[in-house]
């Protein structure tokens, strides 16, 4: 049992890169006690609420950060009670800017950093229709990608940075030039998709729990809605909707959103000369994340006729 109840396993990043279904699976394991928000993001907005004001910010963001390093801790003093090896949670917010290793460090010094890269082009798409499926996004891709910079002017929260949150590279940088290489692993997208036993079980032994058959179910895919209505009300921070939440086993409120309100299997209509903008976006930060991982990553180069 772990004495001192703080994290001793952060999954760190990235966004849009399977880190919800990593978190589901270690939640699920009798050895590790996940905090019970999922992801608090305290490293990035330590001792500071964010006051974003983008569409629908306030319920999606503001509020569900956890700044006060008092509330963050009480997030694992349940852990106490229990027999646990490992004791995490999981920002992708961490990997979006410098600062937060530093104090990562810092506040927990053996610390164990799990981060998860996916191709960039394909998290921008993912990112993009994340915030479609929730009602909020209305504009096409391309103008999504060209209202970015207005958007950061205007202060919206980072999972409207389409193009920022894809350049990783020197964010993953300061994780290797402040931690010990023991303490780090990371993860690619791809190979969680073709085996993510195989995956599990390297976290499994990374953390220094028992290893564990893992249940098989889909990635947390971000679908089309059937109706932007019925999106922006599953996700609307009103009373009436944190009541039915309550109410709702979290089971029954995938299989709500999966079934009623989203089209998993829709995929937003992306132009292939929008790929190929993002690949030139890109072309360099996917050398970079190549170079760091020392992997051939030039099938994500690859531009297809969709």
């Amino acid at each position: 049992m772990i004495s001192d109840c703080l994290p001793n396993f952060i999954i760190a990043g990235c966004s849009k890169s399977g880190t919800t279904t990593i978190a589901d699976y270690l939640a699920s394991h009798p050895e590790v006690y996940f905090s019970r928000i999922k992801e608090p993001r305290y490293f990035a907005f330590p001792g500071v609420k964010p006051e974003f004001e983008g569409p629908g910010d306030e319920g999606r963001f503001n509020k569900t950060t956890v700044w006060d390093w008092g509330e963050y801790k009480n997030l694992f003093a349940e852990a106490a009670s229990g027999n646990y090896k490992a004791i995490g949670e999981g920002s992708p917010i961490y990997c979006a800017a410098h600062e937060p290793a530093a104090l990562i460090k810092k506040t927990l010094p053996d610390v164990k950093i799990v981060i998860v890269i996916r191709n960039p082009i394909e998290r921008v798409i993912s990112s993009y229709t994340h915030n479609v499926r929730d009602g909020y996004e209305n504009l096409p891709l391309a103008e999504a990608l060209r209202a970015e910079e207005s958007r950061k002017r205007s202060n919206w929260a980072r999972h409207w940075h389409y193009k920022s949150l894809g350049h990783v590279s020197e964010f993953l940088q300061t994780y290797l030039d402040t931690f010990d290489a023991q303490n780090l692993m990371f993860v690619l997208y791809d190979d969680f998709k073709v085996n993510n036993q195989q995956v599990m079980d390297d976290i499994h032994g990374f953390l220094g729990v028992e290893a564990r058959e893992i249940a098989q179910y889909r990635l947390n895919a971000a679908g089309m809605p059937r109706s932007r209505l019925l999106a922006r009300l599953a996700s609307s921070d009103n009373v009436l909707n944190k009541v039915a939440m309550k109410l709702t086993p979290p089971a029954a409120r995938k299989w709500i959103r999966r079934n009623l309100i989203t089209n998993s299997a829709g995929r937003p209509d992306v132009q292939k000369q929008v790929r190929i903008q993002l690949l030139e976006e890109f072309s360099r930060e996917i050398d970079s994340l190549a170079g760091l991982l020392g992997r051939d990553l030039s099938h994500w180069k690859t531009i297809d006729d969709r």
